[in-house]
């Protein structure tokens, strides 16, 4: 480093090797050999080359004394946190963050070092400090696999703290503008700190809706794919199941008013099919058919995943073309033709 150092410090200068030579009272060749790597000059010499160009002897030997003190402070760092000592003081951490505050590998360590002490110390102060480096962090951020943290984890840490602070209408806006879950329920919870229980009602329902929905849309893939490996008994099973489970969450039907027809539907063709009574469930399932489906009792929730593209088997205004679509999953299937005839049968197209 040394070689390189002189040669492109003179030349910036815009001096000759001989003209360099004159001023530190040495030969041309010895700075020739500088340059070349070949020999290095003494510390009396270093000692002048430093003045001259006005650097440090650490600068003209390539040894950056910040950058090694960084790196002993980041070992020394993740010493202490991994081993619950937290010698290094916080007037210390500010001083070298002050000092390094672009520094992304050190402001991630920081941040791991100050919430173990948090947890340890419950000391309310870290945690406006920890707010304000996290958002410098997000500023620079980039993925680095030496630590644990995304940047989501430094999103949701930022929110994490907004509430210890109990400053919920800020932790509120920073969940509003930075999406950092896709849970209701966190929402929930602020909205319920802040005394807003018509909110809080709406979002638990949102939520729980959401919840059931995925229930149900897994039983029914789940008999899709007995019906569709032809395994009919497994399937009347999963159906059956699917259908006790919406009569035991004492739910308003009327949300899962498409999905129930569905699972009602392949009931009936399943017992068609096994030559079981199925003329009865039928003939209320005809009954109900006529239910003109609507959004009037459950908007807020349907609102919620229209506004979220979100697709889901209940949210459909026709039902007809609901079970057509579940008969076009069924080709193939031995069940095909039960279920074409009680579509037909249920809105009127089949003469027996």
């Amino acid at each position: 480093m040394l070689d390189k150092r002189i040669a492109e410090l003179r030349k910036a200068k815009n001096i000759s090797q001989e003209e360099l030579a004159d001023i530190l009272n040495t030969s041309r060749q010895a700075i020739s050999k500088w340059e070349r790597g070949e020999s290095t000059p003494d510390i009396d010499r270093l000692k002048d080359l430093a003045s001259f160009f006005n650097v440090s002897i650490d600068y003209l030997l390539g040894y950056d004394m910040q950058a090694n003190s960084l790196n002993g402070f980041l070992d020394e760092l993740e010493k202490s946190n991994k081993d619950n000592s937290f010698s290094i003081s916080v007037e210390d951490i500010k001083a070298m963050v002050a000092k390094n505050a672009n520094n992304l590998d050190l402001l991630l360590c920081v941040i791991d070092y100050l919430s173990s002490l948090w947890v340890k110390e419950r000391n309310n102060e870290l945690i406006d400090l920890l707010i304000e480096y996290c958002k410098r962090a997000l500023i620079i951020f980039r993925q680095d696999n030496k630590y644990n943290f995304t940047r989501n984890d430094i999103h949701k840490l930022l929110f994490s703290l907004y509430t210890l602070k109990e400053d919920y209408k800020a932790a509120k806006e920073y969940l509003k503008n930075n999406k950092i879950y896709d849970n209701e329920m966190d929402e929930a919870s602020l909205e319920l700190e802040l005394g807003n229980y018509d909110r809080v009602m709406e979002l638990i329902s949102t939520s729980y809706l959401k919840s059931v929905s995925m229930i149900l849309n897994g039983t029914l893939l789940r008999s899709r794919l007995f019906l569709r490996t032809n395994k009919i008994n497994d399937a009347y099973e999963s159906i059956n199941w699917g259908i006790s489970f919406i009569k035991s969450i004492g739910t308003s039907e009327d949300a899962f008013f498409d999905i129930i027809l569905v699972f009602n539907v392949l009931k009936v063709a399943c017992e068609r099919h096994l030559k079981l009574d199925y003329k009865e469930t039928l003939m209320l399932l005809k009954q109900n058919i006529k239910y003109e489906f609507g959004q009037t009792e459950i908007s807020g929730a349907l609102k919620f995943y229209d506004n979220q593209g979100t697709k889901m088997y209940f949210v459909f205004n026709n039902l007809e073309e609901t079970l057509k679509k579940e008969l076009e999953q069924l080709k193939g299937t031995v069940i095909y033709d039960d279920v074409d005839y009680l579509i037909k049968e249920m809105f009127g197209e089949y003469n027996e």
